[in-house]
């Protein structure tokens, strides 16, 4: 990201809305899985229901 965007400040960790942090970038996708928000094929990644994101 910080490739494409020189003001990207990035972030040190990702957290669930209780405060628990995800340790890798790896199991915060995972855990997108679990929870059908997203859809993993191979290498990437697709957003499921994007219209109901939207509104």
């Amino acid at each position: 990201m910080r490739q494409h965007c020189v003001n990207y400040q990035g972030f040190s960790s990702i957290h669930t809305p209780d405060g628990k942090k995800f340790k890798s970038f790896d199991q915060f996708v995972d855990a997108a899985v679990r929870d059908a928000k997203i859809q993993k094929q191979g290498q990437e990644l697709f957003l499921i229901e994007l219209d109901k994101l939207a509104a």
